[in-house]
């Protein structure tokens, strides 16, 4: 993989394009600080992930990203665990010589692209991680805040797919709010998906995950959260008055917090006003001195973080109905109707999921517990909210209504425009709403 590469695409996703140009703009900025080429999508697209289980060439809209990546000879870092888990998903396929996989080449050669290796991708969480020596350079003060953080779980789920960190206790994002020099918050949920996915279906669900996490910040003294994660961020700041009255919890993106410690304002790193407000930031990374980066960073370094199992060639589908699904699913161990019970007994249902990816990480008998999520979740009516969220990509491209007054934004947040797609290209992508049944 090209890790080293000097030239980076950087695939915002979604939720970040339409939601949060902070999140890009200080990932920009952090990028930049480390002497990278920060290239934005020729076309941006959904990746497709939004889609699966509902339109059988899915994959084709994250085979196209990375396919056009690779033309321009770029390394696609991305801002959303989502795309991050397509991603390596559709490269997995795409490694494939029959098959899906066959299809899939197949369909991106009658779009023109040559016979050649997809685009090497990975999430911005992982990128940094890689780069922490580099990064450690380019510190400059200590954040001198307790810091909980919000791990992304597609980011590091299934673990033999994407390859990055403990699939189940990672540490990642520790270690960079310590390499900003900020202390790390441990409490019960540091772990558990925040349950932002759940939101589009069963928002009580959303919030009510997303209002124990928050109790358990406060209660551990946590000064901010931070995110790694579209989703996480805005079931956690965004939307924090609807299920949260009373004093706002600050929340800040991973490279806003590592922006700060290297020296950056909050007005370039686009922070959020009430974050500024409740942080105090007036009193904060200015006036504290300048320390030794470098070895800060030495006394840090430990083993690479372990694996807890091997990735393995297949998966076989013999359920024992064990329920380790069920004990891990942070919907069920939040009092709520799972789909990880409904899967072992369909009287159960309908139940929720957060997209987590636990019940498939976890099962002792190598089950494809995603593919029975999928299969179990068509049967389920569409919500009125996931139902206009698939008219959306069906007309534009996207989940979320992006279009020219995204770009108008974008270049007035000081970003350069991304291309939209083309009504051709939506044609070839060949999704419409007459591919969902119910």
């Amino acid at each position: 993989m090209r890790k080293r590469s000097k030239k980076i695409l950087l695939f915002p996703g979604c939720v970040a394009l339409y939601r949060f140009v902070d999140y890009e703009v200080a990932a920009r900025k952090v990028l930049e600080a480390l002497g990278l080429e920060v290239l934005s999508p020729g076309t941006a697209l959904c990746c497709g992930a939004f889609l699966e289980g509902r339109h059988p060439h899915w994959m084709r809209y994250s085979a196209f990203i990375l396919a056009e990546a690779a033309r321009r000879e770029a390394f696609v870092v991305t801002l959303c665990g989502g795309c991050a888990n397509a991603f390596a998903r559709t490269r997995q396929t795409l490694s494939a010589d029959s098959g899906a996989g066959a299809d899939l080449k197949d369909w991106l050669h009658s779009q023109g692209f040559e016979d050649r290796d997809p685009a090497d991708s990975m999430h911005l969480l992982e990128f940094l991680t890689i780069r922490r020596e580099e990064l450690a350079r380019g510190i400059v003060c200590s954040l001198p805040w307790r810091v909980a953080p919000v791990y992304p779980c597609q980011v590091f789920r299934p673990g033999p797919v994407m390859g990055f960190d403990d699939p189940l206790r990672p540490r990642s994002l520790d270690d960079l709010i310590r390499l900003a020099g900020a202390q790390v918050v441990e409490y019960p949920l540091k772990y558990s998906c925040c349950g932002a996915s759940a939101e589009i279906d069963g928002p009580a669900v959303a919030h009510g995950l997303a209002r124990a996490r928050l109790d358990q910040l406060r209660a551990a003294r946590a000064r901010v959260l931070v995110t790694a994660c579209g989703n996480c961020h805005r079931l956690l700041q965004k939307l924090q008055p609807l299920y949260a009255p009373g004093p706002f919890f600050p929340g800040l993106f991973i490279p806003q917090l590592l922006g700060l410690a290297m020296g950056m304002t909050p007005e370039a790193l686009r922070l959020d006003r009430r974050v500024v407000r409740a942080l105090g930031y007036d009193e904060a990374p200015q006036a504290i001195a300048v320390y030794d980066a470098a070895a800060a960073a030495s006394s840090r370094q430990g083993p690479a973080p372990g694996r807890r199992r091997p990735a393995s060639s297949g998966r076989s589908r013999r359920c024992t109905e064990c329920g380790a699904c069920r004990g891990v699913c942070p919907v069920e161990r939040g009092g709520w109707p799972s789909l990880a019970a409904e899967m072992l007994d369909a009287k159960a249902g309908p139940g929720h999921c957060s997209n987590c990816w636990l019940c498939h990480e976890v099962c002792p008998e190598g089950v494809d517990v995603w593919r029975r999520r999928l299969e179990t979740l068509a049967r389920h009516p569409l919500s009125a909210a996931r139902r206009e969220s698939l008219e959306e990509v069906a007309r534009s491209g996207f989940c979320l209504p992006i279009g020219e007054e995204t770009n108008e934004y974008r270049v007035f947040s000081g970003l350069p425009p991304v291309g939209l797609p083309t009504l051709e290209l939506l044609k070839l992508l060949e999704f419409s709403m007459a591919d969902v049944s119910k």
